[in-house]
């Protein structure tokens, strides 16, 4: 990409230093700008403010962005694999459990530094590539960033490195321990008492949504297709939401009902394995039913389709910005998985040639998403011809993005037909429906009021 422009300041002025603009490092993030192109000089941060009394010139530095395998085992036994750098996301743990860390050999550790926040509040032991600590003490309403840093040497590259850690700590979660390689029981009975307190209304059994959805131990695993699956024994009184079925072997549903058939629905429910399963969430949410709101059992978040022919990309990026559900402010909605895009393929009522908030107005060939957490990701470098980055999602149709008449720089998804499928189009398309919103868990927003979201984890023994 292109680098900031050269920009001139009175002697003495105060700057602050930009952040990494249009570039982009294959494989690597920014970490900020040296003097010296192989960073021996000085060091700044984006954002940095500095002095400026002599002309100076300074060089983008980057840190390799390589998957590493390193594991969290609580209590439960619960492990998950990621890569570092990561984000809070990809690393929630359980307050009140003990967990480890262990790099992949393939690192040669150096040291593990551990943030003055996180010393302060736990105990910790490390020892070669591997370092473990408790969560007991540290504050679930917190997000603790640059935790932990990992240095050591790169050996694909045989530099030095480091590679910061930062993690949420949730409340612990409801578990089950089953005994057996291959597993065929029901885990109920479930717990709904923390939804009838968050809402009065429960005491008139109220018609609820519930969805159930089988994620990784560590939250942000998948567990392989065709491993575990689950079944209802009890639906009276349920009915699948669109595009769902109780037909089993099930991975996630979503169904409404009475809270009295909903609670009977959740206490059949019935796990089926594969032989020597992983340890995994079975991830159950219930909220109360509202209509145009669409909940994915998956990543917890709420879609709304909203109609509007003919709307530009432009108002309908700056519309889904100002709208709210539950206190979770809406945008327009980001796709970044194989799940997500089927999810909104198939479980979204009407939602045909609706726009996403994908888009390359700045630079074209350069797409980007636009809004939500996501913003400012690039996801697609190129036109048909491109390539995904980092391994991103995308769903483009066979063609696209073709950038026909030379101004295609939005996106619509389930266009023509195609379900699931993306195309590039002009800002004002007369065949556009509408556009989809989406209401995105946060580290600021981590619970729709009124919604209960309840995790059992299983642990094979």
């Amino acid at each position: 990409g292109d680098p900031p422009l050269t920009v001139s300041f009175p002697e003495g002025s105060d700057i602050v230093m930009p952040d990494q603009g249009q570039m982009l490092n294959q494989g690597a993030v920014f970490a900020g700008w040296n003097t010296e192109p192989d960073g021996a000089g000085n060091m700044y941060d984006e954002e940095t403010s500095v002095a400026i009394y002599n002309p100076v010139t300074v060089y983008a530095q980057w840190k390799t962005y390589i998957p590493a395998s390193f594991r969290f085992n609580n209590a439960g036994g619960g492990e998950f694999s990621g890569m570092f750098p990561t984000t809070a996301s990809a690393a929630e743990l359980s307050i009140g459990t003990t967990f480890t860390i262990e790099i992949d050999p393939q690192w040669d550790v150096h040291r593990f530094d551990i943030s003055d926040e996180l010393s302060s509040a736990v105990s910790i032991h490390s020892s070669g590539n591997k370092i473990s600590l408790s969560t007991a003490g540290l504050d679930t309403d917190n997000v603790y960033e640059d935790a932990i840093r990992v240095y050591g040497q790169n050996t694909a590259t045989g530099r030095n490195e480091f590679w910061p850690l930062q993690f949420q700590v949730r409340e612990t979660e409801a578990m089950a321990i089953v005994s057996g390689n291959q597993i065929d029981q029901e885990i109920g009975p479930i717990d709904l008492s923390a939804f009838t307190a968050e809402n009065e209304i429960a005491a008139q059994d109220p018609v609820v949504v519930a969805t159930i959805a089988i994620t990784g131990s560590g939250l942000t695993d998948t567990v392989p297709e065709g491993l575990v699956s689950f079944s209802l024994a009890e639906t009276d009184g349920l009915t699948p939401s669109f595009g769902y079925d109780f037909e089993p072997p099930l991975r996630e549903i979503s169904f409404e009902g009475k809270l009295s058939a909903v609670q009977a629905g959740l206490n059949s429910i019935r796990i089926t394995t594969g032989i020597n399963p992983p340890n995994f969430n079975v991830q159950i949410t219930v909220v109360l039913k509202e209509d145009e709101y669409f909940l994915n059992p998956v990543n917890g978040h709420f879609y709304q389709f909203v109609r509007e022919p003919k709307i530009t990309w432009s108002d309908a990026l700056r519309d889904a910005g100002e709208k709210e559900f539950r206190g979770v402010p809406g945008h327009l909605v980001t796709i970044t998985s194989s799940q997500e895009n089927d999810f909104i393929s198939n479980n979204i009522k009407d939602a045909n040639n609706v726009w996403i908030a994908a888009t390359n107005e700045d630079k074209r060939g350069t797409w980007i998403w636009a809004a939500g957490p996501e913003q400012g990701t690039h996801f697609w470098q190129g036109d048909v011809d491109g390539s995904r980055v980092e391994e991103r999602f995308n769903s483009w149709s066979e063609g696209e993005p073709n950038n026909s008449g030379s101004n295609e720089h939005y996106a619509a998804t389930n266009w023509g037909g195609s379900s699931g499928r993306w195309n590039d189009l002009p800002n004002l398309n007369d065949r556009i429906n509408g556009y989809i919103v989406e209401y995105s868990l946060t580290p600021d927003h981590r619970q729709f009021d009124g919604t209960v979201l309840n995790r059992v984890l299983v642990v094979i023994q």
